[in-house]
């Protein structure tokens, strides 16, 4: 994708009515939208289920944006981890916006930020939010794995591990 430089122009901004944010700017000159919303630090937990929901639109019915979604610790958006992209988002309005829900889990307790990558051409982002969903159904990892091949030479092998406690 173009990467643009906005040192002087910031693309995402909110609306206080409406209660969203959104990404445009009148001396950004189309398609070269390329900008990161980064998340102020929200504490999360290993084990927990988060969902994340937002419902992206166009900024207009002329124009197709692309939105892609990370979540990850300390400023380098580039090493987060993706959780979802989106191609082709048409334009909508705030109540008939197709709500996107991306469910995701965290390796360790700590900080972390979420972004939102718009591409090409302005996009809002409707009725986002973030929520704990319960307890994940991604099971610890077994502990002590061992692999011991038959003694006869065959084709078989006993596998021994400790079950985990989590």
């Amino acid at each position: 994708s173009i990467k643009y430089d906005h040192s002087d122009y910031t693309a995402w901004t909110f609306n206080n009515s409406g209660k969203y944010p959104y990404m445009y700017n009148y001396y950004i000159t189309k398609p070269y939208y390329s900008d990161y919303l980064v998340t102020p630090e929200v504490e999360l937990k290993a084990g927990t289920l988060y969902k994340l929901e937002t419902a992206p639109a166009a900024y207009n019915s002329s124009e197709k944006s692309k939105l892609s979604i990370g979540v990850g610790q300390g400023d380098n958006v580039e090493t987060y981890t993706v959780l979802a992209a989106y191609e082709n988002i048409t334009y909508s309005s705030q109540n008939n916006a197709e709500v996107k829900s991306i469910e995701f889990n965290v390796p360790a307790d700590g900080n972390y930020k979420l972004y939102f990558l718009g591409e090409e051409y302005p996009l809002y982002l409707y009725k986002t939010r973030l929520y704990n969903a319960g307890s994940s159904n991604v099971p610890a990892a077994v502990k002590d794995l061992t692999l011991l091949p038959a003694a006869d030479g065959s084709a078989s092998v006993t596998v021994g591990f400790t079950i985990p406690e989590e």
